[in-house]
């Protein structure tokens, strides 16, 4: 899953739960039933047939869109391909939607300043269109941008224009993702019940609708708010409300996460202490929970490994391993602390060869080993991080 347009709190692995994108996909009405990768390929096979007007166009951005998550590269190019045929063809609305693509491709490679550009681009063709509906979508996507850099008071300035337009228009889908959108600008030092209070608001519009995916988004972020109030509890019954309707729909990606917040949960409520400190917990119900927390976490990282989610593995299985303490099976503990360290070194190295290469491109090669060092910690500081969640994002088509 790509990592993008999230607000990012900082502290320990069992103090926040959850990464969900929400995303809203307007689907082609003839594929509607199509999901992932059987989808992409339905339409890649509409390719030789592609017509030269609106059609077309929107062939193009339906493609791009779904590679957004998986190849940011492909997405732009399927999407500058749309906007080259909606300029030939005169099909304006074409031209902004792939503008408003790009801006999120950009996002996902870290490419902000591109991103907001392309954004305001977007923003003026809608305005131009008279799309008050796709203004407010855009504007959303705005304020998300300047809550992935950090920037969020312009962050939420953005997202109260979006909501103005939502209540204006009473579009459910738009107030939804944008109050999400507002909750992800706040973090964990920050009151918590506000934080609840614009989540509830979000979940409150996802029900008002029937796209079930979005509910359950939703409710998973609401979970993800009560665990750090540290109601567990309340924080289970959320989660696993959200995981009934993710299995439902056959979701397993998002089953993995879900999967992986319960067993978490279930750890906090099993007394473990990452200071070593006495546990408290009576030892059958500090038992129970870690069995608990044990079988969550298997059945994640088995849905994890089958979609090769390699960041999801690493959280996991030091969570497994952490259970396993718990259970004082110390063996087992080591074993899924080994599985931790190899995924968590592979990533290192994966990252530190990306950083390199950037280097190069840039001719930067002759960049002090201290400095090399000191993004190897920036790298460090940004897995110790913990996502909340990933709010508000919304791919028009």
């Amino acid at each position: 899953m790509i990592t993008i347009l999230m607000r990012v709190l900082r502290s320990t692995l069992f103090t926040a739960y959850g990464l969900f994108v929400y995303c809203l996909f307007v689907a082609l009405p003839s594929n509607a039933q199509l999901q992932g990768q059987a989808r992409l390929d339905s339409l890649l096979k509409e390719l030789p047939t592609l017509t030269a007007d609106s059609n077309g166009v929107m062939l193009l951005l339906n493609i791009g869109g779904l590679y957004r998550s998986t190849d940011p590269v492909q997405c732009m190019r399927y999407a500058r391909q749309g906007m080259a045929l909606g300029e030939r063809t005169g099909f304006r609305k074409g031209v902004a939607l792939g503008y408003n693509m790009l801006a999120l491709a950009q996002m996902g490679t870290g490419e902000y300043p591109a991103a907001y550009g392309n954004y305001l681009l977007a923003l003026k063709g809608f305005e131009n269109l008279g799309d008050e509906r796709r203004v407010g979508t855009t504007l959303g996507n705005i304020g998300i941008l300047f809550s992935y850099q950090g920037e969020m008071q312009k962050a939420r300035e953005y997202q109260h224009k979006a909501v103005r337009l939502g209540l204006e228009l009473d579009d459910a889908d738009l107030l939804s993702a944008t109050y999400l959108g507002i909750a992800a600008t706040y973090g964990q030092e920050d009151d918590q019940r506000v934080v609840l209070d614009y989540v509830q608001k979000a979940l409150f519009h996802a029900e008002r609708g029937t796209d079930s995916l979005r509910i359950s988004e939703m409710l998973a972020n609401l979970g993800a708010v009560h665990a750090n109030l540290r109601e567990f509890d309340t924080a289970l019954y959320y989660q696993e409300r959200s995981l009934r309707i993710l299995r439902q729909l056959g979701m397993e990606q998002s089953s993995s996460s879900i999967l992986a917040n319960i067993g978490k949960i279930h750890l906090n409520m099993s007394g473990y202490r990452e200071d070593s400190g006495v546990n408290e917990v009576p030892r059958s119900l500090r038992l129970q929970h870690a069995q608990q927390a044990v079988r969550y976490l298997k059945e994640s990282i088995m849905y994890a490994e089958r979609l090769h989610l390699t960041g999801a593995l690493i959280d996991q299985n030091l969570a497994l391993s952490r259970a396993y303490e718990v259970l004082e099976d110390h063996a087992l503990a080591l074993d899924a602390h080994k599985r931790y360290v190899v995924l968590n070194d592979s990533v290192y190295t994966m990252e530190n060869a990306k950083l390199i290469s950037d280097l190069e491109t840039k001719r930067m090669v002759e960049l002090k080993e201290k400095d090399i060092e000191i993004a190897k910690l920036e790298v460090a500081k940004k897995r110790n991080e913990r996502w909340f969640f990933i709010a508000g994002i919304v791919l028009l088509l």
